[in-house]
């Protein structure tokens, strides 16, 4: 088993690059041994080794596993893997601990009678839910079903959402990310709905606008290469965030930015690279719509002094990045705050992206890469019955495709909103899939509320997390290491890669993958979902996607080797059930537009009856909840590569790694500048009330000078009160204090900051 000394040299060593004594980490290790009465074991038995493909985030990155007879003892990164090339974060790293952690795991199927869990057969648990699916149904009542999705892409989630399509709900919502401002850009701006990637290895000036590339967005060990490659071929980062990062300290250039103004800062280059003329102008010129427009916008009201106001950026320092990204070989800028679960707004993304398109850097090496995936692209086309077409029409409860949202996808803050409110309808079933929103989702005690409204609620959950504890009944799913998965595209990745992982184990505990629940029980309810799902497993689904694959003859194999693809099927299925497919030669998805080019002010905004401006990427301030008399202070979160946030919680391994700076015991501190504390006479350590117009906790102050002035950080994925004792406890749940605040053009809501107030107890 992976040693607690070696996790904290292979975390820290590989992060950061540095070489340390091992003395600390060896007193570390006897300290922790000590606490939590483990001992060394030596293995003794037949050793194996097998491959796999981590599940624990969207990265999706190989394994080699080593057993001793049965029992998996460590899983170290796969060399021949494209993806992570024998890295592994510690998230991947801790996957014996999280898959032999019996305390959080749920073991069997649980039913909830008068306030007490009961353990059931699968037969029984199944039945349950399909006859309640059935009843609903043959009622004409399908819309009254809520499904909420925690993949939030890939086949899963596909597959979540065919099966909501074919039982007739509308009601399909997922839980939110950057993903969803992302998407919806790519969408107007270039008429794309398919994977966009970022060629971050070749590009030689890369602007991040809050990206936390170091602590863990997109692939984690990936990023790491990029940052020790730029080393090499003089490449530079500049990070944009208002705190001093483990990415902004590796960056080569910090910009401390009031947080929420990083569209404002976007324009303000923009300024500069249209004045001075050096923009792509052939680009521009030929595969850009509405320029004029734009250009007059950006040069009218975001000039170098405006932007400094708005966002706290000195002038120089605007200028002199604006030209320096313009006249680089491959400039790249790039969105999605810390790892990409904060989401961030649609004019926001447009304003950043609008960037790229002025550089011309597009579908082009070191660029913004377009591309559609045969993983998201294969399904068989429907066939609804009535009841499905007619259910499908009802209005969603999360006002989704509605007047006031038209533009939006899923918004759960509104779902849960509603359901306390009068909606329009009641919501008599909720599936949650791998998903945590009574401590993830914006304002999670309302969530709570919105659930207990609910008369009849299913968690599918390898852990028992605060969902499943709201639950009427908990379906165990089994760990990534026990059961057949699947990967497609990671986050930001240049080019596809599709890959199977098969068990590595045996199942531990009495659990079903959530994908051979929802083909079981298809059959259970009607013709028309049996149809639309008539695969036998999860596992013929991912053999499917691997045929459309092998048909088109594209790409290569990562397995023992990098090799072509085999000349018959069965050959590429065994090798494929051991590494993955991909292909950097992939064909780029030009724009898709209705002119068929890039486009500053979208076409599909004409169907809002938008101003001119209000069609345009600008800058918009977010509306806090709160007067500053009361609450003068803002309060930020942030994402580290030790804390996770969301459904997969940290490991009891990252958790003893965290920095006394962050958690004293079970208390969480917070980070203050050195002003701020001072005016509120506070000294390092000092317990005190952070007050938000949400909620207030009891924390420690923090002083930090690597954040700005009259900010408050905290970070994302403390203050749990399920898992295990080594989570449970401790810290404080960012998302009770920070909220929402809600765009109104796209109804994305996010919850990077909220107005805050602080007193000394």
């Amino acid at each position: 088993m992976l040693t607690r000394r070696e996790f904290l040299q292979f975390v820290v060593g590989g992060a950061l690059g540095a070489v340390f004594s091992p003395l600390p980490w060896r007193i570390a290790d006897e300290m922790v041994l000590f606490s939590q009465r483990w001992t060394y074991q030596a293995p003794d038995g037949e050793e194996s080794w097998t491959k796999a493909l981590c599940q624990l985030c969207p990265g999706g990155c190989g394994l080699r596993v080593r057993k001793i007879d049965n029992r998996v003892v460590s899983v170290k990164g796969d060399l021949v893997n494209p993806i992570n090339q024998g890295g592994l974060c510690p998230l991947g790293a801790s996957s014996v601990q999280l898959l032999y952690g019996e305390k959080r795991r749920v073991r069997k199927p649980l039913k909830q009678e008068n306030g007490r869990w009961k353990e059931i057969e699968w037969n029984e648990a199944l039945d349950i839910l399909a006859q309640k699916l059935r009843e609903f149904r043959e009622k004409r009542e399908s819309y009254t079903l809520a499904c909420i999705d925690g993949y939030g892409r890939g086949l899963m989630s596909d597959l979540i959402k065919r099966f909501c399509q074919s039982y007739g709900t509308p009601n399909y919502l997922k839980m939110p990310s950057a993903d969803d401002a992302s998407s919806l850009a790519m969408e107007l701006m270039q008429g794309h709905k398919g994977h966009v990637g970022f060629d971050l290895e070749n590009a030689d000036y890369i602007l991040s606008f809050g990206s936390q590339l170091l602590e863990g967005w997109s692939v984690p060990v990936r990023m790491q290469r990029v940052y020790a490659n730029s080393l090499k071929t003089k490449a530079k980062i500049v990070q944009i965030e208002p705190r001093l990062s483990d990415t902004a300290a590796k960056a080569h250039e910090l910009l401390p930015i009031k947080p929420g103004t990083e569209a404002a800062l976007a324009l303000g280059f923009a300024h500069i690279i249209i004045k001075e003329g050096i923009y792509n102008q052939d680009f521009v010129s030929n595969s850009t719509h509405s320029f004029d427009a734009f250009k007059e916008l950006v040069l009218k009201e975001y000039s170098p002094k405006a932007v400094a106001n708005i966002t706290g950026v000195n002038i120089n320092d605007i200028k002199r990045i604006a030209k320096e990204f313009a006249q680089a070989k491959s400039p790249l800028a790039i969105w999605e705050k810390g790892k990409g679960n904060i989401p961030c707004g649609l004019y926001e993304v447009m304003a950043i992206h609008a960037l790229n398109a002025l550089v011309g850097n597009i579908n082009k090496k070191g660029g913004v890469i377009c591309f559609n995936e045969i993983a998201e692209t294969w399904w068989p086309e429907l066939n609804l019955d009535t009841t499905a077409t007619e259910s499908l029409k009802m209005d969603r409860i999360d006002q989704v495709r509605s007047k006031k949202y038209s533009l939006a996808t899923s918004m759960l803050h509104q779902f849960a909103f509603n359901l306390t409110t009068e909606p329009k309808y009641p919501i008599n079933a909720l599936l949650i899939f791998e998903a945590n929103p009574c401590y993830a989702a914006s304002q999670p005690d309302l969530f709570v509320k919105a659930v207990k409204k609910i008369p009849f609620v299913v968690v599918f959950s390898t852990f028992w997390t605060e969902t499943a504890q709201q639950a009427d009944l908990v379906l165990p799913a089994p760990f990534y290491l026990e059961t057949w998965n699947g990967i497609t595209t990671p986050k930001g990745w240049p080019y596809p890669v599709f890959g199977i992982s098969k068990p590595a184990t045996q199942n531990l505990y009495d659990t079903k993958h959530p994908g051979d629940i929802i083909l079981t029980i298809s059959k259970k309810i009607s013709d028309n979902t049996a149809q639309a799902l008539p695969w036998g497993s999860f596992e013929e689904i991912l053999k499917t996607v691997a045929k459309k694959i092998y048909d088109t003859g594209e790409g290569k194999l990562a397995s023992s080797q990098v090799s072509a693809l085999p000349r018959d099927f069965n050959t590429m299925w065994e090798k494929l059930s051991q590494g993955v497919w991909f292909n950097p030669e992939v064909k780029k998805v030009g724009f898709q537009t209705k002119t068929g080019k890039f486009e500053f002010l979208p076409s599909k905004f004409s169907a809002l009856y938008l101003s001119q401006k209000a069609s345009l990427p600008h800058y918009e301030a977010w509306e806090l909840e709160g007067s500053l008399e009361e609450y003068p202070l803002t309060l930020i979160c942030y994402e580290t590569l030790m804390l996770t946030g969301g459904y997969i919680a940290s490991s009891p391994y990252m958790m003893k790694a965290l920095p006394p700076t962050l958690l004293k015991k079970n208390d969480l501190l917070v980070e203050i500048h050195p002003e701020t504390a001072a005016k509120y006479k506070l000294a390092e350590g000092d317990k005190v009330r952070l007050k938000t117009p949400f909620g207030e906790a009891k924390v420690r102050a923090h002083i930090f000078e690597g954040i700005m002035p009259e900010l408050i950080a905290m970070p994302l994925g403390l203050g749990h009160s399920a898992y295990d004792e080594y989570l449970a406890g401790k810290g404080v749940n960012a998302h009770r204090l920070l909220g929402y605040t809600e765009e109104k053009i796209s109804g994305i809501a996010t919850w990077a900051m909220a107005k805050a107030n602080l007193v000394k107890i």
